[in-house]
């Protein structure tokens, strides 16, 4: 057990940036077509994938909350105007879940 403790970070990276991918195209792939999709769902991955190493599970938290409010406004508002929307929201999560560790950090 002790010889596999070393790929536990690549390991979760590489399963968060999985789920990214995986629940950023499922959403999004009704409204776009089949390469914009796969683009957007990438890009998510990425940052995501990126922010999960400084921020841990809040980047998966802030991904989630999101996603419901992409959902929720492209009911309301155009595809496009949620989909900008749905991009705020998640660097405003990203940024205060990095507010949230920077607290966290320093009061230990």
């Amino acid at each position: 057990m002790l010889a596999l403790s070393w790929a536990w970070l690549p390991g979760a990276v590489a399963v968060v940036v999985l789920f990214a991918v995986a629940a950023t195209y499922l959403t999004v792939y009704a409204d776009l077509r089949r390469d914009h999709a796969w683009l957007i769902a990438g890009a998510a991955g990425l940052i995501i994938g990126v922010s999960f190493v400084f921020v841990s599970y809040l980047a998966v938290l802030a991904l989630i909350g999101a996603t419901g409010l992409y959902l929720v406004l492209r009911r309301w508002v155009q595809k496009r105007w949620a989909m900008t929307i749905m991009g705020g929201a998640l660097a405003g999560l990203l940024a205060a879940s990095a507010g949230v560790f920077l607290v966290a950090l320093s009061a230990m």
